[in-house]
């Protein structure tokens, strides 16, 4: 999933909108890994939509078992962002290459 520069504009009830429609069609596809590439979202989340963000994507990730999830952020949100204990290993970064690396190198560990 990736977000777009247009995000700035965009209001809470269209985000809670988009992320429930991106839940439903990620249900369908139960993938194994999930990459959220949100580097270039600038949508300013409230702490309260952040939560309901959080509990709908661990929902998720719990309802189809995802293995792993790697956030792409903007390197000031990871300086702002709390991390709290996942429940599946998560991990926040920079840049697409790198999260995907992370996300997949573990499944070529594994197989090896």
């Amino acid at each position: 999933m990736v977000a777009l520069p247009e995000t700035t504009l965009q209001q809470e009830a269209v985000y809670k909108k988009e992320l429930t429609h991106v839940i439903k069609t990620v249900e369908k596809y139960s993938p194994d890994y999930w990459l959220f590439n949100n580097a270039q979202n600038k949508f300013k989340i409230s702490s309260d939509l952040q939560t309901w963000q959080q509990e709908q994507l661990l929902n998720l990730f719990k309802k189809i078992n995802v293995n792993k999830s790697a956030t792409v952020i903007s390197a000031e949100l990871i300086f702002q962002s709390a991390q709290q204990t996942p429940l599946i290993p998560s991990q926040y970064f920079t840049n697409e290459e790198d999260a995907l690396q992370w996300l997949v190198g573990s499944v070529k560990e594994t197989i090896s």
